[in-house]
């Protein structure tokens, strides 16, 4: 059975208006996690739920999409580990094992769950199977679009090219996200989630989207470890390692990521 072992990305944001630099005001900050727990249920061990919530207590973020999320049960359960959270919400695509989940000390001002946006390859419609988790948060003057993604799995299909399926995937997050910047060039974006392919695959290129002006491109942040690598995922069966868990933003973001604070965490008591 294939093992692997995740890392979380953790985000550190650092905000201000010109006002707040003008009067010396304290300047906000925010951090955001992604993690990826691949089957998390309700009848999880009290050993991993224990692993998790030291994990958490550790890190201490203000808001976390979490991917493998198995049911209301579980986010409800996560909600509980996560000391302080006010907001957590759940999206239900056409995958029914594995969805998205945010869990957030913060209410934001909207939500979406993005859950049927469809394509076509050959003559099969299809919908993107885990959707996508939009949410806007509004702290004082400051706005952030935050989006969670976790794109199609590597696992074969049986009548289409799965790397096909995932590229189809990334293209309608790449044109959701090309329109929140049509509408005001200054939106803040970032895109925190498990992209199930390495940087030079075709899928994580629609997102980059490298034709762009320097306006529409998204950055890859690419956080690192404590050994300044940057892969997130290992599968034991053969010795693979893998950067598929991304942190993505557009150009107006980059100024207010604190990069010293941006880091990958190894959770190394969840098995």
């Amino acid at each position: 059975m294939k093992k692997t072992k995740r890392k979380l990305l953790i985000i550190f944001l650092v905000f201000a208006n010109f006002a707040n630099i003008i009067f010396a005001q304290s300047v906000r900050e925010l951090k955001l996690c992604f993690y990826d727990l691949e089957n998390f249920s309700k009848d999880i061990t009290q050993e991993r739920k224990k692993a998790l919530t030291e994990i958490l207590n550790e890190i201490m973020p203000d808001i976390v999409i979490f991917a493998g999320v198995a049911n209301s049960e579980a986010l409800k359960i996560l909600k509980g580990i996560l000391e302080g959270a006010d907001f957590a919400e759940m999206i239900e695509g056409s995958d029914k094992q594995k969805h998205l989940a945010i869990v957030s000390k913060i209410k934001p001002e909207k939500f979406i769950g993005l859950t049927d946006l469809k394509y076509k390859i050959k003559d099969h419609e299809l919908t993107v199977e885990r959707g996508f988790i939009h949410s806007i948060f509004r702290i004082d003057n400051y706005q952030l679009h935050l989006i969670g993604a976790h794109l199609r799995s590597r696992d074969k299909h049986p009548k289409l090219n799965q790397t096909d399926i995932r590229r189809y995937e990334a293209r309608l997050l790449r044109y959701f996200v090309t329109d929140l910047i049509k509408e005001n060039n200054d939106n803040n974006i970032i895109i925190l989630g498990n992209l199930n392919d390495t940087c030079g695959m075709a899928p994580i290129k629609e997102i980059y989207n490298r034709r762009f002006d320097i306006i529409k491109k998204m950055y890859d942040i690419r956080p690192i470890d404590s050994f300044r690598t940057s892969w997130t995922s290992w599968n034991e069966s053969n010795d693979d390692y893998e950067r598929i868990d991304y942190a993505i933003g557009t150009s107006s973001l980059l100024a207010e990521i604190k990069r010293e604070k941006t880091y990958i965490c190894e959770n190394r008591k969840w098995e």
